[in-house]
C-alpha cells in the first residue's frame, strides 16, 4: 500500500498538466501513487495522462463526466490506496522534498499534517503562505484517508470552496488533530475559480452558507456583506497590480 495518494482533478488541462505530473515523478520518495480523475476532457489531456500511466505504474486514472471538481475529489479519495491523501491542482506543482519532509513528522495521533505553499501570480510574483491550524490553502494539507471517509468527503453542493468547508467540518468537530510545520509542499498558481473576479459573489455566498451551517459567526449576514465588498476590492487590486503587468 502506498504511503500517500496524490489526487489530481483535470478537465482540459493539457497546457499545464505535464508540469504537475513531472513534479509528482520528481518527488524524493518512492512510496506514492498518483490518481488522476479527469472529467471527460475534450483536448489531449487524456493522451498526456496515458503517457505517464504507461511509463510508471504508480500513475492511475479515470476519465468520465462528473459534477465538478469536488465530485472528482471524492472519486479520487475513494479510488486511493494510500494512507494519506493530497490534492494537487493540474496547473500547480510539488516541491521535491515537501511531502516526504512533512511525512517525516507524522505520528499516529495526527489526522492532518499542514505545511506551507508558495503562491504564484501570472507576473512571476511569489509569496509563501503558512498553514495555521485548519486555516490555510488546502494544498498545504495532507489528510488521512480514513479521516476524509469518516466525515463523508467533500460536500459537492459547494462549487468553489468545498475544501474550506471540509477543513471547517474537521475543525468544529474537535475530534481531529492537525500538526503544522513550515515545510513548503507545492507551488500554487493563484488563478483558479475561487480567485476569479466573477466568482466573488458565489465565493462569499458559500462562505455565508458554511458559516451558518457550522455556526462560525454570530452575525453571518453582516459578515457576508463585509466579506463580499472586501473580497471584491482585493480582487480588483490584485488584478491591477499582479495580473496586467
Amino acid at each position: 500500500m502506498p504511503k500517500i495518494s496524490i489526487i489530481i482533478a483535470t478537465f482540459n488541462a493539457a497546457k499545464t498538466l505535464r508540469t504537475a505530473l513531472d513534479s509528482v515523478s520528481g518527488l524524493q520518495m518512492k512510496d506514492w501513487e498518483c490518481v488522476i480523475v479527469d472529467g471527460a476532457s475534450k483536448d489531449n489531456t487524456v493522451e498526456i495522462i496515458r503517457e505517464y500511466v504507461d511509463a510508471d505504474s504508480r500513475f492511475r486514472y479515470v476519465s468520465e463526466s462528473d459534477k465538478g471538481i469536488y465530485d472528482a475529489f471524492n472519486k479520487g479519495w475513494k479510488m486511493a490506496r494510500g494512507e494519506w491523501i493530497y490534492y494537487l491542482g493540474g496547473d500547480d506543482q510539488l516541491t521535491p522534498h515537501g511531502i516526504p519532509d512533512l511525512l517525516a513528522n507524522e505520528c499516529p495521533e495526527f489526522d492532518l499534517l499542514g505545511g506551507s505553499v508558495f503562491l504564484l501570480w501570472l507576473n512571476g510574483r511569489q509569496k509563501k503562505q503558512l498553514s495555521q491550524g485548519y486555516r490555510g490553502c488546502h494544498q498545504a494539507y495532507l489528510t488521512r484517508r480514513t479521516t476524509i471517509q469518516q466525515v463523508g468527503g467533500f460536500d459537492i453542493s459547494y462549487k468553489i470552496i468545498a475544501d474550506f468547508e471540509m477543513l471547517t467540518k474537521l475543525a468544529v468537530s474537535k475530534k481531529y488533530v492537525v500538526a503544522n510545520y513550515d515545510i513548503p509542499i507545492a507551488y500554487f498558481f493563484v488563478g483558479g475559480e475561487s480567485q476569479k473576479l466573477g466568482s466573488v459573489f458565489t465565493l462569499c455566498k458559500e462562505r455565508y452558507l458554511i458559516s451558518g451551517k457550522h455556526h462560525l459567526r454570530k452575525f453571518p449576514l453582516l459578515h457576508f456583506l463585509y466579506s463580499f465588498f472586501r473580497t471584491l476590492v482585493v480582487r480588483i487590486v490584485h488584478k491591477a497590480l499582479y495580473t496586467n503587468r
